[in-house]
């Protein structure tokens, strides 16, 4: 049984039948840890992974998936520009609002971050209903916006230093499910992080 990139919970359903229906042999690497099945939190599989008590929610399991290894330069531009323009749009609109924090705004379309910011703003405020003010300068909120984007970097700089030892532990806690039942299970990786950066493999056999 091989899965190569098996999102979230798949990942874990593939052990549990590899394991109860006594398959020979296991390949399986995983991704996407923050898509889960049901509820919110990580369902540790391995008796030592459910008496810690690290709680990881889908926000915590993101975290392992949000390196730019293979991103090229103009991904990362794009992804840039897109948080400057989300975070801009929102400390226009967070004026207004009783509470002051950051509201998300969903899904858009890609081609909205391609428009100027002021462009983007208008188009957003129109079609999702953010209440833009009545004056403002395009050019002072795009600068804010810019700052703030640069500001939550220099964050993700310091969250970032928990994304591999994230992603061990839920590698190895799977693991030791796997030993747990009887079976041999090694972890190592099958190919550099500039191919991709989930190259963690769990491999057993019966």
């Amino acid at each position: 049984m091989v899965g190569l990139h098996a999102c979230g919970s798949l990942t874990d359903e593939l052990i549990e039948r590899c394991v109860s229906r006594k398959v020979r042999s296991l390949a399986v690497s995983s991704c996407c840890y923050n898509k889960l099945h049901e509820g919110e939190l990580y369902r540790p599989l391995s008796r030592r992974g459910a008496s810690s008590p690290l709680a990881l929610d889908r926000h915590s399991l993101r975290l392992a998936c949000q390196d730019e290894w293979v991103a090229s330069p103009r991904e990362r531009d794009s992804r840039r520009r897109e948080v400057a323009w989300r975070l801009g749009l929102d400390l226009l609109v967070r004026k207004g609002m009783p509470a002051d924090r950051y509201r998300t705004q969903g899904a858009l379309p890609r081609c909205y971050f391609d428009l100027p910011f002021g462009e983007f703003c208008r188009r957003v405020g129109r079609e999702c209903s953010p209440e833009l003010p009545g004056r403002w300068s395009e050019r002072f909120a795009e600068k804010r916006g810019r700052e703030r984007a640069r500001q939550v970097r220099g964050l993700g700089l310091f969250r970032s230093i928990f994304r591999r030892p994230l992603e061990l532990w839920i590698t190895l806690e799977r693991a030791l499910f796997i030993q747990q039942r009887g079976r041999a299970a090694w972890v190592g990786v099958f190919c550099p992080p500039s191919v991709t950066p989930r190259n963690l493999l769990i491999s057993s056999v019966s």
